[in-house]
């Protein structure tokens, strides 16, 4: 897919759900999904299907994190995303917003190594890139203000997440559920009806 189709495709989507992106925006998350697409020929980033951007792909990898925006509003400091995989939700919200000082994990060292390339192409100069997020368990409590993740069990981030969350920190769950991880609780759902999903929105 030409830049310019690949443009126009995401100003369609975003009208399509009432928000607004601006050009320099739209050039850098153009840049990421080239990045991307350029990838997965080579390793599984993700099993959407990335040949001409499919409204399903494009919601899921781009619409969904840039309608998180509001939900991070306020805040800034330390962001850890858990099980950063091929990128998104983070990469697409982290060129969105400001104040973060973003730590992706990821354990298996092929796409480390993408999400390592992304965040020097992107210039995201305030992220960088760890491997298994129960490692940061040694980083001091609550000194988190934003936990990201989505295709990660929450059973699994719950002793994570208790340790890591600030007072008036946020964890944004990407993908439908119901409950909090023990401990923890559901501030609220946000349900995307648009592109079929919800956000979760956890806090101390």
């Amino acid at each position: 897919m030409s830049a310019t189709d690949f443009q126009s495709r995401l100003a369609a989507r975003v009208e399509s759900v009432g928000i607004a992106v601006s050009g320099d925006l739209a050039i850098r998350l153009r840049v990421y999904a080239e990045l991307l697409e350029r990838w997965n020929q080579r390793i599984n980033l993700t099993g959407l299907p990335l040949d001409g951007w499919p409204d399903q792909t494009l919601d899921r990898l781009i619409i969904e994190p840039l309608l998180a925006v509001p939900l991070v509003s306020g805040l800034s400091g330390a962001w850890v995303d858990l099980g950063s995989g091929g990128g998104s939700p983070a990469l697409p919200l982290a060129v969105s917003v400001e104040g973060f000082r973003l730590t992706l994990t990821e354990s298996r060292g092929k796409k480390a190594a993408f999400l390592r390339e992304a965040v020097r192409t992107l210039e995201l100069r305030h992220a960088r890139v760890e491997g298994r997020f129960e490692d940061l368990m040694g980083w001091p409590a609550r000194s988190v203000r934003l936990i990201t993740c989505r295709a990660v069990k929450l059973s699994d981030t719950t002793r994570l997440a208790n340790h890591l969350l600030a007072e008036d920190g946020r964890m944004l769950f990407f993908g439908e559920t119901l409950h909090a991880p023990h401990g923890l609780r559901l501030l609220d759902l946000k349900p995307l009806a648009a592109i079929g999903t919800t956000i979760a929105t956890i806090a101390r």
